[in-house]
C-alpha cells in the first residue's frame, strides 16, 4: 500500500500541493482558490489530461461512473445498515423526550424541530385521536437532566484556565543515564575513538554522538569550517559517511587538551534529527579539532552537560509544539465544538468530533502605502476541528464498537445551488460532474426524492454533499482528478466528495497514519455497537412512568373537581335552559331524588403523588445523577466527612464518562494534530519525538474533588513547619474556585516596588518593643536617680571638708598648726577621688542595666512570636479534632467556639453585676440597721426619766 505526503484538493501549507490532471495546474487551497500557470506538459494518458473547459473522454466518464456506482453502493449499505439497527428510532425517541413530545401530544405541542429530526423519514407520524379528552401533559424531566449532565461534564472537562491534554518528550533511558556522567568531553572523545574507523559508544544516543563528532571532528576535505557557515553548508556525519574524516588520534586530542576551552554549543535546530555538525574551529587548536561557536548556549564541559542540553532542547521543542497546537485549537473554537459533542452524548448517547482538517483563515491588517492606507488581507491554512451531527454520520456496518475497525465512513452535509456552482471555479473539482449535478437537481440518498425541472430554479435548493473517507485505488484517484505517483493496484487513503450520485473531487489524506479524522465516543457503551445510550435513553422508563402518573392525576383531578349527575330520562327532560327541567306526564315522581341524583368521584391525589415521587427518584437512580450534583443538598449530611464521602461517590459516573472521552477523543484527536505538525509544520524547532496524553480524568476531575479540602488546610500553608509554598497553594485554591490566578498576580514592576518597601511590623512585636523600651526607661531613670543621689552626697561631703579646711586655715592664720592644714588638704583630695570613682561605677552599672534590658526585650519578643504561633497551631489542631469527633464542619466548630466564648463573657459580666448588686444591697441593709439602732437609742434616751 502506498501513501504519499501530498494532498490533491486539500488546503495545505506552502509547498504541500500536487498537480491535478485537470489542466495541469498547481492544485491550491480550495477555500482560497489559488490559480497556477499551465506548465504545458502533456500527460501520457489522454483520458486524464482533459482541460477544465473540455468534455471528459468517454472512457474516463465510464470509469468515473463505475467509481461513483461503487461508492453509491457502499453509501446505501451504510445507510440501510444504520436504519436496520434501530438507531434512528432510538435517537428519534430520545429527541422527542428531550423536547417533551410523544404520540399523545405530538400535534398539540409547539416545536421548532421537525417531527423527523434526522430527515430520514423514520420519525413517528401517527396523529392522536381527535376526540380524546384525556390529559396529554408531558413532564419535562428529561431536558433538565440532559442539560445538567452535559454542563457538568463540560465544566469539569473543559476548564477556562487549563488544558485537558498535555505531553512530554519521549524519554530516552540512555540520555537520562548520560546526564549523570561527569566525564570530560575530551576524555570521552578519546575513549570512543571518533570517526569512521573508531569503535564509538554502545550506550550514547545517536544524537549525542553526532554532536560530539561536530565538536571534535573537522569537516570533510581537511578544511576548518568557519563560524559563519550555515547549517546547509555543513555536512552531517551520520547522513554522509564520506564527509567524516579519519578518527582523531589520542595524541592529537592530548595536544589539543590545554588549548582554549570550549565556549559555545551549537543549538539544536531540529530535535527530531539531532544537532547539526559544528561550524567552527577552536583558536590555536591543531588540525582535526573543530569546535562550534554560538553566543547563545553555554559550553558543554562534560558528557552530562551535553546530555542535559539534549534534554533541554527536547523540552523547549515540546513547549513550542504545545503552544502551536493550543493556538490551532483556540482558532477553531475547539472547546465550543467539544461542548456540542458532550451535549450530543448526553442527549442521544453518541458524540462525534472531526479533525484536524485544513481550513483557510483570513487575517486583516491596515497598512500604509504611497496612496494612503489600505487593508491587507492575508490567508493562511491551519488545521481545524468541528462537531459532526450523528444524524449525518454513516460508518462501515462492520466496524463494531470502533469505527477505525471499518473500511470507510460517510459524512452527509448540505450545499446550496449557488455554492455548488461556485465549486466549478476551483481546480480540484471536476466541472463536468458538477454541471451534471446542477442539471439533475437535488437527489436525497436517504429519501430518494428528486425535484422536477420546474422546481430546480431557485438558488436556495439544498443538495446533499457526501464525504467519503477510506481506501481508493490509484486509477480511481487519477480519474477523479488527483494525480499521484503509483500504478494499477496501488491503494491510497483518500477523501472523496460526492453530490447526488456523482464524484466531483478526490484528494489524498493529509495524514500519513491513514487514520480516520473522526473520533466517536458514547455516554454509556453498548456491546458490539459504535453508538451508546444517553441520559434520555437511561431515563426513558422513568419518564414514561412519570408521564402516565401525572396524566392520571390530571384526569382524576378533572373528574373529581365537580359532582357527576345521574338522570332518569323517562321521568324528566331538560327545558330550554340548563336550570329548567320538566317531568313527563306518565312519570310518578314525588321527589327530585327519584328523577336524578349526584355523586362525587373520589380524589386519588395522595396515592398518585406517591407514584410520581417514585418515578422521579427512579429517573435520578437510572441516570446516576443524584440531586446533590444538581445543586440540591436534599438529605445529605452536613458533616465534613459525610459530605466529602458523598461527593466522591457521586462523581464516580462523571469520572467514567471523562475517562471515555480521554480515550476515544482527546488522545487520538490531539495525536493527529501532533502528526499534522510533524508533516506540515514550517518551524523545525517545534518538531520532536513527543508523547501526548489526556488530563481530563487524572487532573481535572481530581481538582474538583480537592476543592473541598483546600479551604480546610489553608491555615497550614503559611506554617513553615509543613514546607508548603503559599504562592502555589493560593494558585491552586483560586483555580478550584474557577478564578484565573494570572489576573490577580502582581506585575514585575509592582513586585520590585513592594520589595523595596519595609514590611509592616507585627502588632505583637511592636507591643513587645514598647514594653521593653518602658522597662529600659525605668532602669535608666533609676540609674540616673542613684547617680544624682551619690553625686549630691559627694558634693555635700566635699563642702563639709572645705568648710573644715577653711576653718583650719583661719586657725592657722591666727596661729594654728601647719600639720593640720596638710591633713585637711589630703582628706579633700582623697574625697574628690572617691567621688569620681563612685560616679564612674554608677555609670558603668547603668550601661550594663541598659544592655541587659535590650537583651531581655529581644528574648521576650522571640518568645512571644513562638508562643503565638504555637498557640495558633494548637488551636487549629484542636479545632480539627473537635470537628472530626463531633462530626461537624470547621465553620460550625468555629461558630460554636465563638458562641461559647460569648456565653462565658456574658456569664462573667452577669456574675460581676450580681456581686455588685449584692454589695449594694448589703450596704443598704447595714445603713438601714444602723438607722434603726440609732432611732432606738434616741427613743430610750427620751423615755428615760430624769434623775434629781
Amino acid at each position: 500500500m502506498k501513501n504519499k505526503n501530498v494532498n490533491a484538493g486539500q488546503a495545505l501549507p506552502g509547498s504541500a500541493r500536487v498537480r491535478t490532471a485537470l489542466g495541469g495546474k498547481e492544485n491550491g487551497q480550495d477555500a482560497i482558490g489559488d490559480e497556477g500557470d499551465d506548465d504545458g506538459d502533456d500527460d501520457s494518458d489522454g483520458d486524464i489530461g482533459d482541460a477544465p473547459g473540455d468534455e471528459l473522454s468517454e472512457a474516463r466518464l465510464a470509469r468515473l461512473a463505475a467509481f461513483s456506482s461503487t461508492l453509491r453502493a457502499m453509501r446505501n449499505t451504510a445507510i440501510e445498515a444504520r436504519r436496520q439497527m434501530g438507531v434512528e428510532e432510538q435517537w428519534q425517541e430520545d429527541e422527542d423526550h428531550y423536547e417533551a413530545i410523544d404520540d399523545a401530544n405530538r400535534t398539540t405541542s409547539a416545536r421548532i424541530k421537525p417531527y423527523d429530526f434526522g430527515g430520514t423519514g423514520t420519525g413517528a407520524t401517527r396523529a392522536p385521536d381527535a376526540k380524546a379528552t384525556r390529559s396529554t401533559v408531558f413532564v419535562p424531566l428529561t431536558r433538565p437532566y440532559v442539560d445538567m449532565a452535559s454542563a457538568l461534564i463540560a465544566d469539569l472537562y473543559l476548564p477556562t484556565d487549563d488544558r485537558n491534554w498535555d505531553g512530554e518528550p519521549t524519554p530516552v533511558p540512555d540520555l537520562v543515564k548520560q546526564a549523570k556522567d561527569m566525564t570530560p568531553l575530551m576524555q570521552a572523545a578519546q575513549q570512543m575513538q571518533l570517526g569512521p574507523g573508531g569503535a564509538g559508544s554502545s550506550t550514547m544516543p545517536a544524537s549525542m554522538m553526532a554532536r560530539l563528532r561536530s565538536l571534535f571532528v573537522k569537516p570533510a576535505g581537511g578544511q576548518a569550517m568557519s563560524a559563519g557557515l550555515t547549517a546547509d553548508s555543513t555536512a552531517d556525519p551520520a547522513a554522509d559517511p564520506a564527509a567524516v574524516p579519519d578518527a582523531v588520534s589520542a595524541g592529537d586530542m592530548a595536544t589539543a587538551a590545554p588549548s582554549v576551552p570550549p565556549t559555545a554549543m551549537p543549538p539544536a535546530t531540529n530535535p527530531m534529527q539531532g544537532a547539526m555538525p559544528g561550524a567552527g574551529m577552536l583558536p590555536g587548536a591543531p588540525p582535526g579539532m573543530g569546535m562550534p561557536a554560538s553566543p547563545t548556549a553555554p559550553a558543554p564541559q562534560t558528557v552530562g552537560d551535553l546530555a542535559q542540553q539534549e534534554i533541554d532542547a527536547a523540552n523547549d521543542a515540546w513547549k513550542k509544539a504545545r503552544t502551536r497546537i493550543d493556538d490551532w485549537l483556540t482558532a477553531c473554537a475547539y472547546n465550543a465544538e467539544m461542548r456540542k459533542v458532550i451535549k450530543d452524548m448526553a442527549r442521544i448517547g453518541v458524540g462525534i468530533m472531526k479533525g484536524p482538517f485544513p481550513k483557510a483563515k483570513s487575517t486583516k491588517a491596515v497598512v500604509r502605502t504611497e496612496q494612503g492606507y489600505a487593508i491587507e488581507i492575508q490567508e493562511k491554512v491551519i488545521p481545524a476541528s468541528r462537531r459532526i451531527d450523528p444524524w449525518r454520520f454513516y460508518p462501515d456496518p462492520a466496524c463494531g464498537e470502533d469505527i477505525n475497525n471499518g473500511s470507510y465512513v460517510f459524512e452527509q452535509d448540505f450545499i446550496t445551488r449557488s455554492k455548488l456552482r461556485d465549486l466549478v471555479k476551483l481546480d480540484s473539482y471536476i466541472p463536468a460532474q458538477i454541471t451534471r449535478c446542477l442539471e439533475e437537481g437535488p437527489i436525497s440518498a436517504t429519501h430518494g426524492a428528486r425535484k422536477s425541472a420546474a422546481e430546480q430554479q431557485t438558488d436556495s435548493d439544498l443538495f446533499e454533499i457526501w464525504y467519503f473517507e477510506g481506501q481508493v485505488e490509484w486509477q480511481d484517484m487519477a480519474d477523479a482528478g488527483c494525480e499521484v505517483e503509483g500504478e494499477a493496484g496501488d491503494v491510497f487513503h483518500a477523501v472523496v466528495t460526492m453530490v447526488n450520485e456523482h464524484v466531483i473531487k478526490a484528494a489524498l489524506s493529509h495524514l500519513d497514519s491513514e487514520e480516520f479524522t473522526y473520533d466517536v465516543t458514547v455516554w454509556q457503551r453498548k456491546s458490539g455497537l459504535w453508538i451508546g445510550d444517553g441520559v434520555a435513553r437511561q431515563g426513558r422508563t422513568a419518564q414514561r412512568g412519570l408521564n402516565a402518573a401525572v396524566r392520571n392525576l390530571m384526569d382524576n383531578a378533572g373528574r373529581s373537581a365537580r359532582p357527576h349527575t345521574v338522570i332518569n330520562r323517562k321521568a324528566v327532560v331538560q327545558g330550554n335552559d340548563p336550570y329548567t327541567w320538566y317531568t313527563r306526564g306518565d312519570a310518578d315522581i314525588s321527589q327530585v331524588a327519584h328523577a336524578m341524583m349526584f355523586f362525587n368521584v373520589p380524589s386519588m391525589q395522595g396515592e398518585l403523588m406517591n407514584i410520581i415521587q417514585y418515578f422521579s427518584k427512579m429517573f435520578e437512580d437510572a441516570t446516576g445523577l443524584p440531586m446533590m450534583m444538581q445543586g440540591q443538598q436534599g438529605a445529605a449530611p452536613e458533616t465534613v466527612g459525610g459530605m466529602q464521602l458523598l461527593m466522591n461517590n457521586a462523581s464516580i459516573v462523571p469520572r467514567d464518562i471523562v475517562r471515555r472521552i480521554d480515550d476515544c477523543i482527546t488522545e487520538p484527536h490531539i495525536g493527529r494534530y501532533y502528526e499534522y505538525l510533524m508533516i506540515h509544520g514550517e518551524d523545525d524547532s517545534e518538531k520532536g519525538d513527543f508523547s501526548i496524553h489526556a488530563r481530563g480524568s487524572s487532573a481535572l476531575m481530581e481538582r474538583a474533588a480537592q476543592d473541598q479540602f483546600l479551604v480546610q488546610i489553608a491555615a497550614f500553608a503559611t506554617n513553615p513547619a509543613f514546607g508548603l509554598d503559599p504562592e502555589l497553594f493560593i494558585e491552586e485554591l483560586l483555580k478550584s474556585k474557577r478564578i484565573n490566578p494570572q489576573r490577580l498576580k502582581l506585575s514585575d514592576a509592582r513586585k520590585q516596588e513592594m520589595a523595596g518597601r519595609q514590611p509592616p511590623e507585627d502588632a505583637r512585636i511592636t507591643a513587645a518593643k514598647i514594653m521593653a523600651q518602658a522597662g529600659l526607661a525605668k532602669v535608666q531613670a533609676q540609674a540616673q536617680a542613684n547617680g544624682q543621689l551619690q553625686m549630691a552626697q559627694s558634693q555635700a561631703e566635699l563642702q563639709r571638708i572645705a568648710q573644715e579646711a577653711g576653718h583650719q586655715q583661719e586657725l592657722l592664720r591666727t596661729g594654728g598648726s601647719t600639720p593640720q592644714m596638710a591633713n585637711a588638704s589630703a582628706r579633700i583630695e582623697q574625697e574628690r577621688i572617691r567621688a569620681q570613682t563612685a560616679q564612674m561605677v554608677e555609670t558603668s552599672r547603668a550601661n550594663a542595666e541598659m544592655a541587659r534590658a535590650d537583651k531581655e526585650m529581644l528574648i521576650a519578643q522571640q518568645n512571644g512570636e513562638y508562643e503565638m504561633r504555637k498557640l495558633e497551631l494548637q488551636r487549629e489542631i484542636a479545632l480539627l479534632d473537635y470537628a472530626n469527633k463531633e462530626k461537624i464542619s470547621i465553620n460550625d466548630a468555629r461558630t460554636m467556639l465563638a458562641k461559647s466564648a460569648m456565653d462565658n463573657q456574658t456569664k462573667r459580666e452577669l456574675a460581676a453585676a450580681e456581686i455588685q448588686l449584692a454589695q449594694n444591697e448589703g450596704l443598704q441593709d447595714r445603713m438601714l440597721s444602723l438607722h434603726k439602732h440609732h432611732t432606738s437609742l434616741v427613743r430610750d434616751e427620751i423615755s428615760t426619766p430624769d434623775t434629781p
